[in-house]
């Protein structure tokens, strides 16, 4: 890997960490129910076969249904309803 990929790389992943540690979970909270609840009740978070077991898997859930719903967010949107879907319902192990 070359020194610019390697710059690269790392400012992407310190940008990364930092939105994660500052997400805002009460701004995901009113994501969340302004953009998600109406759609599925908090029934989903609980059934028995759910498909997260990580963060990571939230995350993706989110990006995935940001994305279908054309909302438009940003990266710290995501996070920030990331964060609040996890503290809420999961509590799977967040990135220091």
């Amino acid at each position: 890997m070359n020194k610019k990929m390697s710059w690269t790389t790392l400012s992407l992943l310190l940008l990364g960490w930092t939105i994660t540690v500052n997400a805002d979970p009460q701004r995901g909270e009113m994501l969340y129910e302004n953009h998600c609840s109406e759609c599925h009740g908090d029934a989903v978070h609980f059934r028995e076969k759910r498909k997260s077991e990580t963060v990571d898997d939230l995350r993706a859930w989110v990006v995935r249904w940001e994305t279908e719903l054309d909302l438009g967010w940003n990266r710290s949107d995501v996070e920030d309803v990331t964060k609040y879907v996890n503290r809420r319902f999961y509590q799977f192990a967040e990135s220091p």
